[in-house]
């Protein structure tokens, strides 16, 4: 087991919170825009989850789901809030017609491969 200790979203002020969080450990996946690279993802873009509670959304992201790995212990609990709040940002300008991402990429960020899958190539078509 590891722990990652990265830079809070709070040094980042020119950015909404969860935004660095969001497009550093999570776009990998679901897209950095929140159209999803993953195929299995859900589409934050457009709008898929977006009906679920944020303190529904924050167990998925703690607990995991089918080949989502959990975060719990992983990033601090705040940040991950502050990501999926991000998400529902993403897809509030989506829906004005705005690009769902306006911010600049971190310097780094993370492509994951689902847990639980073997011998699964990426598809990001």
């Amino acid at each position: 087991m590891f722990t990652l200790v990265v830079p809070g979203d709070a040094l980042a002020a020119d950015k909404p919170k969860g935004a660095n969080t969001y497009l550093t450990f999570c776009g990998g996946c679901h897209g950095f825009d929140g159209e999803p690279i993953y195929i299995y993802a859900p589409s934050f873009y457009y709008g898929d989850r977006m009906q679920k509670s944020d303190a529904e959304l924050l167990q998925s992201v703690l607990n995991g789901t089918k080949g989502m790995p959990h975060w719990e212990g992983k990033l601090p609990v705040e940040d991950l809030r502050n990501a999926i709040d991000y998400l529902r940002l993403m897809y509030k300008r989506y829906k004005k017609g705005e690009p769902s991402r306006q911010e600049e990429m971190p310097d780094v960020h993370y492509y994951f491969k689902p847990t639980g899958k073997e011998n699964l190539d990426w598809v990001t078509e």
